[in-house]
């Protein structure tokens, strides 16, 4: 519970703009998590959320690079631990996530990319990406 009220006030920093003060609640969400013996216990918080926390919040202070490498650390812990963030049972969470990420690719100047990733967003909310024609 620690770490996700240090990665939620990250959030509230980076939205304020203070960088040291968002640098310092996300190593402190870091850190608790790390020592945390039963993650387990609050399972709707896991290190991949954590992750996209810190990512949306380096978004907000306008670092891409630090953000792309927080949203590709949720992914892997999403699919290295069996976390609970699961895209299939959370859609509207992860399609939230994938616009951010979205966000970072345009950001660093990556269309293809920004354009690919917000078809998987769109579709994960179950609607057709708007490339698609209908069928005759």
């Amino acid at each position: 519970m620690t770490a996700m009220l240090h990665a939620r006030a990250c959030r509230a920093h980076a939205h304020a703009g203070d960088t040291r003060a968002a640098d310092r609640s996300a190593n402190a969400a870091m850190d608790t998590y790390a020592r945390v013996a039963d993650p387990a216990c609050v399972y709707w918080f896991n290190l991949s959320e954590t992750h996209q926390l810190l990512g949306s919040s380096a978004l907000n202070l306008g670092n891409p690079r630090q953000a792309l490498r927080h949203f590709q650390d949720a992914a892997t812990a999403h699919h290295s631990e069996g976390e609970a963030n699961d895209g299939d049972a959370f859609p509207c969470g992860h399609a939230t996530y994938l616009a951010r990420l979205a966000e970072v690719h345009l950001d660093l100047g990556d269309i293809n990319a920004a354009v690919d990733t917000a078809h998987t967003a769109v579709a994960r909310m179950g609607a057709s990406p708007p490339h698609a024609a209908p069928a005759p």
